[in-house]
């Protein structure tokens, strides 16, 4: 995606166009976009400050927000690291997400 489209997307994301925002881990995806909740994960990042970044936990003070991890068997290790890392509670889901809705 070129520097123009991902402005545009960005924009629009913040100003209600569009309700929802894929990013990567990408230098070039490193915009803070504040208060968004909630945050999906498809897949988790390797390091522990870009999952951080990523989650919009960085530079929140305290406030709360929702990331929603889906992980597979062999990123479990890697979830656990995260929260040892930050000190953090991450609740697992159930696995029927679909009676939630």
């Amino acid at each position: 995606m070129n520097a123009t489209h991902r402005d545009n997307s960005i924009r629009e994301f913040c100003t209600g166009v569009s309700r929802i925002l894929l990013r990567t881990d990408r230098p070039e995806d490193d915009t803070d976009i504040p208060q968004v909740s909630p945050i999906i994960n498809y897949d988790l990042s390797s390091n522990c400050d870009k999952y951080v970044h990523r989650v919009g936990r960085r530079g929140r003070f305290g406030r709360n927000g929702l990331a929603i991890n889906f992980i597979t068997i062999d990123e479990r290790s890697l979830l656990h690291r995260i929260k040892q890392h930050y000190n953090i509670k991450i609740e697992e889901l159930l696995a029927d997400v679909v009676s939630l809705i």
